[in-house]
């Protein structure tokens, strides 16, 4: 059971955020997240993409980000890697690619 997949995202972002060694429950984590907003979408119910994007962007990209810096040593700072790929995924699905960064 993952409650941090009820609601928009803003607590499965804030999860990732302050939950650094819990590799295995944010991966899946993001799974369940990916799995439960095709499924409210495929319904045809209304919603937003902002918040769900960028937890999965942020989850994504913490997981991207520790298998670096344990594969490779690269040393990169997670909570930064987070911001990057929730506004890297935010660009893509709002088609925006310039404009979400900023």
């Amino acid at each position: 059971y993952f409650p941090e997949i009820m609601g928009n995202g803003k607590a499965g972002l804030l999860f990732v955020f302050h939950q650094n060694n819990q590799f295995s429950y944010i991966a899946l984590l993001l799974l369940a997240k990916a799995i439960a907003v095709y499924l409210v979408f495929a319904s045809g119910a209304k919603g937003g993409k902002i918040a769900p994007s960028m937890m999965l962007g942020g989850a994504s990209a913490f997981l991207i980000a520790t298998v670096s810096n344990t594969l490779f040593d690269l040393n990169l700072p997670i909570p930064l890697a987070i911001m990057v790929g929730s506004a890297l995924f935010l660009g893509i699905v709002n088609s925006m690619p310039l404009t979400a960064p900023i």
